[in-house]
């Protein structure tokens, strides 16, 4: 039997016969002559492109689905007006009087007929005899009969209700606990249920870790959330598009689209993680998240982890985010207390400018403590000897080189350069003025980049070893 499907990446028609491909043009050729072969391309093509377009519109769109927040009185007056249940026993249903005499009356006369004499003429009066005789006993029999029905009616009925009650009593019990749970103050029990929340949604969204789980009652209810996110390998990275012969087209999408997408979806996930964290308990009253990923030193060719965003959420103001009017990554930006980095102007309507790195170094050990005077010796020395044009993005290469030339023994300084110059701070510190002090530079060109100016100088001096 011949088989026609598609190749998922490619679009490529592809003719199968029991499991195996056909490549001999003349069959091909005789298989697409037939009726049916121009509508089958167009249904496997349109099937395709659904598919890529609806992968792309998901990832967009997780922050839809974020739930509707849970409030403490609304639970509170759930557990008040919780109701247990009880079994009902429904009386018995007696026969009338009536019913039982015409079944002892059928019977009666039954008995009659059997018992009585062959004799013709002595038959009707002994079938009398035993009628009268015998009616009273039947209609005692019966009625006994029913009080028997209605005693064991009701043992069975009390057996019953005993354990139904005793189901509706756990049941009832089961449920004030489980919404009672959503109000305890009970630290450990918070953090297991955020816990196995968030690894039930990495199992369900877009796969991301949970990196650590933490809640403190002081100061204001605070659950601490730290997460390592997926790279640009979850968004979709086609784009298809139907030709006019029906069959489909495959391209890569733009490599700025796709990261774009990368940030929506990451930050459409931080929102609905954050969301489902809220409802775990109604004592969380802020939620920090910490989001990160993994990104590629392209001067060391080693991945480190890199802040994506740093938030705070408040239930009072997250509550009020109507999920379905807005662009999520402005949202993470108006709850950042860290860097974010910045999406493309033309499609999320906001600068185009690239992420900042936190300002990690590896070899503490290095430093001393008059690194800063060295780096902005060293600096003055690279635009001494090579012009400022050393530092344009082009001449990334020969910068490189000739940061290891003025620093060829202390990688950690080196470190701080290239970190320097992917912030876009090193001209900056050029153009600083000699006389001035290297913490007062340093603020100064911090907060023009719109960094964190206290995080910022103590991370300088805890690299510096507290100088």
């Amino acid at each position: 039997m011949i088989n026609i499907c598609i190749d998922k990446q490619t679009g490529e028609i592809i003719f199968e016969e029991n499991g195996n491909r056909i490549y001999d043009p003349s069959q091909i050729t005789y298989i697409k002559r037939h009726s049916n072969w121009k509508a089958k391309v167009f249904e496997l093509s349109t099937n395709l492109k659904n598919e890529i377009d609806e992968s792309i519109e998901r990832n967009q769109t997780i922050h839809y689905q974020v739930p509707k927040l849970i409030d403490y009185f609304e639970i509170k007056n759930k557990i008040d007006n919780l109701n247990c249940n009880s079994y009902i026993i429904i009386d018995f249903s007696k026969r009338k009087d009536e019913d039982i005499r015409k079944d002892a009356q059928i019977a009666s006369r039954k008995y009659a007929e059997c018992n009585a004499n062959s004799n013709i003429f002595k038959k009707k009066k002994h079938i009398q005899e035993l009628y009268n005789k015998k009616l009273p006993e039947f209609i005692n029999f019966y009625k006994a009969k029913d009080a028997d029905k209605e005693s064991k009616y009701y043992a069975d009925e009390n057996k019953i209700k005993t354990q139904k009650d005793a189901e509706y009593k756990k049941e009832y019990e089961n449920e004030k606990k489980e919404l009672s749970k959503f109000i305890t103050l009970d630290e450990r029990l918070i953090v297991t249920k955020v816990t196995e929340c968030i690894n039930s949604i990495s199992k369900a969204k877009v796969p991301f870790s949970l990196l650590s789980c933490k809640y403190n009652k002081l100061p204001n209810y605070t659950c601490d959330i730290s997460i390592h996110l997926p790279n640009d390998s979850c968004i979709e990275h086609r784009i298809g598009n139907i030709l006019a012969s029906g069959k489909i087209s495959i391209k890569q999408r733009k490599q700025n689209d796709i990261k774009d997408d990368w940030k929506m979806c990451c930050s459409g996930l931080i929102l609905f993680i954050v969301a489902n964290v809220f409802n775990q308990n109604t004592c969380i009253q802020n939620v920090n998240i910490s989001a990160k990923y993994k990104e590629l030193n392209t001067a060391y060719g080693s991945q480190s982890l890199v802040d994506f965003a740093c938030c705070n959420f408040d239930r009072n103001s997250f509550e009020r985010i109507n999920f379905k009017n807005i662009n999520p990554f402005d949202t993470i930006k108006a709850f950042s207390i860290g860097n974010t980095p910045k999406t493309n102007a033309t499609k999320q309507q906001t600068e185009n400018t690239k992420a900042k790195s936190p300002f990690v170094i590896e070899c503490y050990a290095e430093l001393s403590s008059n690194s800063i005077s060295i780096i902005f010796t060293g600096l003055k020395d690279l635009f001494s000897r090579y012009g400022k044009s050393i530092f344009e993005a082009s001449e990334k290469n020969r910068f490189l080189s000739a940061v290891k030339d003025i620093f060829p023994k202390n990688e950690a300084e080196r470190q701080i350069i290239e970190l320097l110059v992917n912030n876009d701070c090193f001209s900056k510190f050029i153009l600083s003025s000699q006389k001035d002090n290297a913490e007062k530079t340093s603020r100064k060109i911090i907060v023009e980049n719109g960094l964190n100016e206290d995080d910022f100088i103590n991370n300088l001096h805890s690299m510096l070893g507290g100088n």
